[in-house]
């Protein structure tokens, strides 16, 4: 019988043909005599493929053995040809180090934000609940009472709110540190159980029961020096006793409360279990496995009419979603890490465009070298692996470079980044180069080099042995020279782009730093004061507050202090509904939210922001005294307009009594400095008390009146830390609406460098090639006549007809990439014409000087030095 066709094609193709007549005939031979005979023709083409399959390993065997031999050999050829020309060695594996270095830097970003599994079980299933469109939708204590119990399609449901303690050792002064306080069922929902100890649980959930405490696993290494019998050890928190019971694992993180060390149960006040309308707690949940996404969105849609029954007033509309805890706590950075991914794609593609012209030129100079290998037996393939070897080895040492360099820039990145940033993005305090990712990038590396060299080797190979075994010189040829042109087109567009988006980015940033916040920031600190309960009442805090207030205006250099319950530029926090009592809401008209602030009575003055009508607080609004507001202009104008507010009386829900409106001042930015100005109340601290606040103090020298507050503080109360100490150009530069934007400008600048360096490279070297190239046809038109300008012309041409080239694609490709930027641009718009036309320009410039080395050095050519080259 015929033997199976494709059976036999595969052992054709993989056999050497000194093997393959021996081995092809011998089964078929088997094939006739042994199996015909006995079997059915089916059977007998399951046998010879079975056969077939298992001569596949000794098949390859055959095919790889003579190659693997010649491996060595191959390396060192190439070690010789680094050895002969270390100039062009360096250029490619300095190029190659240079594109993988930023790529293992995304790369890792991408991976341990975007990729890796979030530290809990199942993390796919855990979601949070908001309540409300627009995040963050928080909600109150009554609301998640109700959504527990009736959530059927939840494994667990639990709440969560962040805060601070002041914590006290012996011997050891007092700090504030971050805490989380956790409802039971917290660490159920994440899947996570504790190291050491238990978990909070329902029993400890309460007032009235035994105050206790979870460690972080970082704390109870720093703190407790990992003594495994933590369990059961008191500390002091807000000077109470507080019983450790669980030690929570070294992998668990936790970014929405990033910064938090110790956990403790949630103990709601009665105001919060009373007030249904009071929305301060944030909740999870588990959905169960059976349970999707959209059926566990339509049964919080009927609990939230529930909400509606039971509350109109305050949730005649409510609305509950969920949103997967990863995008929660990513979803505000993935548009950075996709332009970044994206940016670093380009210049990885830039890489390869550099490497490849180098690869053109240096084997361009290598004809003879290679003509003469054919010559004496090489055949086309073995010149093709040698090349390949060569440069498979440059990229990979460029590579492990690469990963090397990658590792420290992402360090280096992560060490200035501000730890609240750092800890608001999963992995990322101690974020690094791991295996896997150091490996991605090594075997991207080799790919790249083996992509890149294969056009480049197979185009050299083709060496015809009689034209250039005469031949000193060789040309690329006009095909090669299109090539190389080509490819130095590709990396200017590239650059362009690099460029353009970060000077989009820096504008940008430029144009956020000069928004005035309403005040004055110059010499501005903050820092935050927490009274315990050893200050009881009102007079108490009033008596401390004057005291303070007194000694640190005292201190050299002071102007001004003043103090407000939460700093401007730190969010939206408190808000409330307010009434006009002189203007009865209509039927349906949903009552303003404002955002409400208590203040002293010169915060405006030491500030700096203008009485716009009325006046501010003074002395005579004391507890006693009948009870005003300050509002700011965006309330005035935009909610009370019509007529004049001062005089007129508001009321809040939640606040007894109702304030009179004195003065009308102008709108500072409470929230992040990119958002819109908010409507305000300011209420004043002397008729009511602060028990937390922030001390806002200028000074001519920040650093030095710092220590001397702390000294002023400890000297009042030893038990009192302050904490959150910042300058203002602190807090504006950390805020993620600078932070963030600044560096993806720094990030986007350094590829961009990068981005113009190997355009530089790459157009500097293919017209230094050209014109070694064409010395002889140099020398002949000088020698004919041709002046050295006409020289200087023709060399320029060639290298700016590329550049415009690419300038050309590049500004079509910007304005398309460009909008991966728009939820980062501030003030700018994608494709901003004139940021366009300047980075083109500077890009022109660059690609000019890159020029005028190689033909100033066309212009000293001799002719008659020239002409006489073969």
């Amino acid at each position: 019988m015929t033997p199976p066709r494709v059976a036999r094609l595969i052992l054709r193709l993989l056999l050497p043909a000194a093997e393959r007549a021996v081995i092809a005939g011998d089964l078929d031979e088997e094939l006739r005599r042994d199996i015909v005979p006995g079997r059915g023709v089916r059977r007998a083409r399951l046998w010879y493929w079975r056969q077939v399959l298992a001569s596949i390993p000794h098949a390859l065997g055959l095919r790889c053995l003579p190659v693997m031999r010649q491996v060595p050999g191959d390396l060192r050829h190439a070690f010789r040809m680094w050895r002969r020309h270390p100039a062009f060695a360096l250029a490619a594996i300095s190029t190659q180090a240079t594109g993988i270095a930023v790529t293992t830097a995304v790369m890792a970003v991408a991976y341990a934000v975007l990729l890796r599994p979030l530290p809990y079980a199942d993390a796919d299933r855990i979601v949070q609940i908001f309540e409300g469109t627009e995040r963050p939708g928080l909600l109150s204590y009554q609301d998640f009472v109700d959504l527990r119990h009736a959530a059927r399609g939840f494994e667990a449901v639990a709440g969560f709110s962040g805060g601070s303690r002041t914590v006290t050792f012996a011997g050891a002064a007092p700090e504030r540190v971050p805490t989380v306080e956790v409802t039971d069922g917290f660490f159920d929902v994440l899947g996570v159980r504790p190291v050491r100890g238990r978990a909070i649980g329902a029993a400890d959930i309460g007032r009235g029961t035994t105050p206790v405490v979870m460690l972080s696993h970082s704390s109870w290494q720093r703190r407790f020096g990992g003594d495994p019998a933590v369990i059961g050890r008191t500390i002091l928190l807000n000077t109470q006793p507080h019983t450790v019971v669980g030690v929570l694992p070294r992998e668990f993180e936790f970014p929405l409360r990033g910064l938090a060390e110790f956990w403790l149960p949630m103990r709601p006040s009665p105001q919060q279990e009373a007030r249904g309308y009071w929305h301060w707690m944030d909740v999870l949940g588990r959905r169960k496995a059976n349970v999707t996404p959209s059926q566990a969105d339509a049964e919080l849609q009927g609990i939230a009419r529930t909400y509606e029954a039971r509350d109109p007033k305050w949730h005649g509309d409510a609305r509950l979603r969920t949103e997967p805890v990863r995008e929660v706590i990513v979803g505000g950075v993935r548009p950075t890490i996709r332009a970044l991914v994206a940016a670093v794609g380009l210049v990885l593609l830039a890489t390869c465009a550099t490497i490849a012209g180098l690869l053109l030129s240096r084997g361009s100079s290598r004809a003879r070298e290679l003509s003469v290998r054919a010559a004496i037996g090489a055949g086309r393939g073995r010149l093709v692996r040698q090349l390949l070897t060569e440069n498979i080895l440059l990229s990979l040492t460029g590579g492990l470079a690469g990963v090397l360099c990658g590792h420290w820039l992402l360090r280096g990145f992560a060490a200035v980044m501000p730890r609240g940033q750092r800890a608001a993005l999963p992995y990322f305090e101690d974020i690094g180069v791991d295996a896997g990712v150091a490996g991605a990038a090594v075997l991207l590396s080799m790919l790249t080099g083996l992509i890149v060299g294969v056009i480049p080797a197979l185009r050299v190979s083709r060496a015809d042995g009689s034209g250039a075994l005469g031949s000193a010189r060789t040309t690329g040829g006009p095909a090669g020279n299109r090539v190389r042109f080509v490819l130095v087109g590709l990396q200017v567009a590239l650059a362009l782009v690099l460029l353009s988006g970060a000077a989009m980015l820096g504008t940008s940033v430029s144009r956020l730093l000069q928004v005035s916040p309403g005040f004055e920031t110059e010499g501005l600190v903050t820092m935050r004061l927490t009274l315990p309960g050893s200050y009881p009442d009102a007079a108490s805090i009033h008596a401390f507050q004057t005291r303070l207030f007194e000694r640190l205006a005292a201190l050299p250099g002071v102007t001004a202090v003043a103090a407000i319950n939460q700093a401007p530029l730190t969010g939206r926090g408190n808000t409330g509904a307010l009434t006009v009592v002189e203007r009865p809401r209509r039927p349906g008209e949903a009552p303003p939210e404002v955002a409400l602030r208590m203040v002293s009575g010169n915060y405006f003055s030491a500030m700096g922001i203008p009485v716009i009508r009325g006046r501010v607080f003074s002395a005579a609004d004391s507890p006693g005294s009948p009870q005003v507001v300050v509002i700011n202009r965006w309330l005035a104008d935009r909610v009370l307009a019509g007529a004049d507010p001062i005089g007129q009386h508001i009321t809040f829900e939640f606040a007894e009594g109702r304030f009179q409106i004195v003065g009308i001042v102008g709108n500072e930015q409470l929230d992040a400095i990119d958002k819109p100005r908010l409507p305000v109340v300011y209420f004043a601290a002397a008729q009511d008390a602060m028990r937390a606040f922030t001390i806002m103090a200028r000074a001519g020298q920040p650093s030095s009146f710092i220590a001397a507050a702390r000294s002023a503080v400890a000297e009042l109360d030893p038990d009192l830390p302050l904490f959150s100490v910042r300058t203002m150009e602190q807090v504006t530069a950390e805020s993620s609406a600078v932070f963030v934007r600044r560096a993806a400008m720094w990030l986007l600048g350094i590829f961009a460098c990068a981005g113009v360096l190997l355009a530089a490279m790459g157009l500097y070297g293919v017209l230094a090639q050209a014109v070694s190239e064409r010395t002889r046809e140099i020398g002949v038109r000088l020698a004919l006549g041709a002046t050295r300008g006409r020289i200087v012309g023709l060399v320029l041409r060639r290298g700016l007809a590329a550049t415009a080239a690419g300038l050309v694609g590049g500004l079509a490709a910007t304005a398309l990439a460009s909008r991966l930027l728009v939820s980062l641009l501030f003030g700018v718009a994608p494709g901003d014409p004139v940021i366009l036309a300047a980075s083109a320009a500077f890009l022109a410039t660059v690609a000019v000087l890159a020029c005028v080395v190689p033909a100033l050095r066309a212009v000293r050519i001799d002719p008659a030095t020239a002409v006489r080259l073969d």
